[in-house]
């Protein structure tokens, strides 16, 4: 239910906010503009996107030579690439929050805890999976018997003679 809410949210009431706010902003100023800043802030956030995604790729690499998981670079990487889809998507509110995921101080606080939400709920899942075993919830495994025979063989050819 909460998926269905967080999508209904993302592609209608997003988008006709964000249509809202492009005319009242219009009529404030002109829609030539609005238009313009829409442009202008699209080309800014791709090229500072891309910045980003190529030193937090390089993080990713040298974290790897380390013999390291680069969880907190991926996760970062991956808030870089939501940042940058919401800068081309033209609006106010999703430059602000693109923008905001593209600053090195609040995506390092929010990767921090993404991976904290995501340790405790492995952490839950894996204690919870635990414990079924704990209480028998999985029967036990049959024994397994192995039985060797010893046997001969002789080889017959289809060529040979069949008394």
């Amino acid at each position: 239910m909460r998926l269905i809410l967080l999508l209904f949210l993302s592609f209608t009431l997003i988008p006709v906010l964000e249509l809202i706010l492009l005319f009242k902003v219009a009529d404030l100023t002109s829609g030539m503009l609005t238009f313009m800043i829409v442009i202008f802030t699209g080309l800014l956030g791709a090229a500072l996107a891309k910045m980003e995604g190529i030193a937090s790729w390089q993080r990713i690499r040298a974290a790897l030579r380390q013999g390291q998981l680069p969880g907190n670079e991926l996760v970062q990487g991956v808030l870089i690439l939501i940042a940058g889809v919401l800068l081309v998507t033209p609006g106010f509110m999703t430059d602000i929050v693109g923008f905001t995921l593209l600053i090195p101080f609040t995506r390092r606080y929010l990767s921090h805890r993404l991976l904290q939400h995501f340790k405790n709920r492995l952490h839950l899942s894996t204690s919870s999976f635990a414990s079924s075993f704990q209480a028998g919830g999985m029967p036990p495994r049959p024994e397994r018997r192995t039985t060797v025979e010893d046997i001969e063989a002789e080889r017959i050819d289809d060529d040979d003679e069949r008394p």
